[in-house]
């Protein structure tokens, strides 16, 4: 089983709310982690769909995979501006 972020896999439902445990999957780290993530406010965005219930939008997480995309070394990373204050 591939844990790679495909979001055509997902014909059926092109925008998909995932769950915050299948993202940490998808991202390779632990629940816990990702949890602290968001908790800190570095993760992704969360959807409150309950009063225990958390999800992550496939966009968001798409997202939130490119914008910790680094160059690989020897390569000139390109360079972003800094976000409004």
């Amino acid at each position: 089983m591939s844990l790679e972020f495909s979001p055509a896999r997902h014909k059926k439902h092109p925008k998909r709310i995932r769950p915050v445990r299948e993202c940490a999957e998808v991202l390779g780290v632990s629940y816990r982690t990702l949890q602290r993530w968001i908790e800190l406010g570095i993760g992704p965005a969360v959807i409150h769909l309950g009063p225990r219930r958390r999800g992550i939008d496939d966009d968001d997480l798409e997202r939130f995979i490119a914008e910790r995309r680094k160059a690989p070394p020897g390569e000139k990373a390109e360079t972003r501006e800094a976000a409004p204050a």
